[in-house]
């Protein structure tokens, strides 16, 4: 890993974006508003601002084609599914019509507006706010996963090629060890924040210590590298690719312990941290060289039935489903 980053610059400071804790919303997802409105709306927006919608899936995506033809280079956006509606946050940025973009200045935004919607949780749950601080965090853990969706789909795959790396090692590999642990973090924080009987500071404790030197390494080294490799207009088009990128939002998780194995190492931890964030009617994928049968019998007691493939020399894909909610107490 410290081979292939060592040709990296390391910016002084990660880039960051003028956001707003609750950004001003409009939700139209019950009108039929007229794409010239939408614009309107849109082009008012001062550098750095953002603005949320609210709008049908049709409508969102008509929205975002009209951005990349016609606004081309002046605004990041963020669709997430909401129920029935997509979610549309969008910024204009501090850019002249038609320049491209970079994998850092993209994804770092997208950070700053991630971690808006955490921080405004954990501010409405200190006023006594406890179903605006489970909305804001619900905001913030789609958003995040969406997030890691879109890394692990779209980006670490690009880097991967791009620059010879290979998938299992490196630095993109330490990437998807730690979405795991950040996934769970999140997971155990999405029970605990609008409960006014929880105590949520241990568990956010656990979810930045894990997110906040995370998003680091990955603003001062793995989106610089990203831009570097990604050739010509490269990482402009990849970003394009992010941008309309709509996540699997559900808690399913897939993991390859083959390697782990292959290595000498155990993988149990890892599966366990795994499965912690899965939730009732989620499922983990585990990918193994043998059936690990010890292992039916612990995710059995965190409520998981399971179900085995034979993949012949590839070895075994066991698919575990969680069908009972996680237990009290729960690590």
């Amino acid at each position: 890993m410290t081979a292939v980053m060592a040709g990296c610059r390391f910016r002084a400071e990660p880039l960051r974006m003028t956001t707003h804790l609750v950004p001003p919303a409009h939700d139209l997802s019950r009108a039929a508003p007229r794409p010239a409105d939408l614009l309107s709306l849109v082009d008012a927006l001062a550098p750095g601002q953002l603005l949320t919608l609210r709008l049908t899936s049709e409508t969102a995506r008509g929205l975002i084609a009209t951005l990349t033809a016609e606004r081309k280079g002046l605004f990041e956006w963020s669709p997430e599914a909401d129920g029935n509606a997509l979610r549309v946050d969008v910024m204009r940025r501090h850019a002249a019509p038609g320049s491209k973009r970079g994998v850092l200045e993209a994804l770092s935004w997208d950070h700053a507006r991630i971690d808006a919607f955490e921080q405004g949780a954990f501010a409405a749950r200190a006023a006594g706010e406890f179903k605006a601080a489970q909305a804001l965090f619900e905001r913030f853990a789609r958003s995040l996963f969406r997030h890691i969706g879109f890394e692990e789909d779209v980006l670490f795959p690009a880097l991967e090629s791009a620059a010879g790396l290979p998938p299992h090692a490196g630095p993109t590999a330490v990437m998807r060890a730690e979405h795991i642990e950040i996934r769970a973090a999140v997971q155990l924080l999405r029970d605990a924040i609008g409960d006014p009987s929880a105590d949520p500071a241990p568990l956010r404790h656990r979810l930045h210590g894990t997110l906040e030197p995370h998003s680091e390494k990955e603003e001062r080294i793995l989106y610089p590298m990203a831009d570097r490799v990604l050739s010509g207009s490269g990482s402009d088009e990849l970003v394009a690719a992010i941008q309309a990128y709509e996540a699997d939002l559900s808690s399913d998780a897939v993991l390859d312990v083959r390697p782990d194995i292959a290595r000498g190492e155990e993988p149990l931890s890892k599966i366990l941290t795994a499965a912690r964030g899965i939730e009732p009617g989620g499922q983990l994928v585990v990918q193994a060289p043998f059936v690990p049968l010890p292992l039916f019998g612990v995710l059995a007691k965190l409520g998981f039935e399971n179900e085995t493939e034979n993949l012949g020399p590839e070895g075994f894909r066991i698919t575990f489903r969680r069908t009972a909610a996680r237990a009290a107490g729960e690590p």
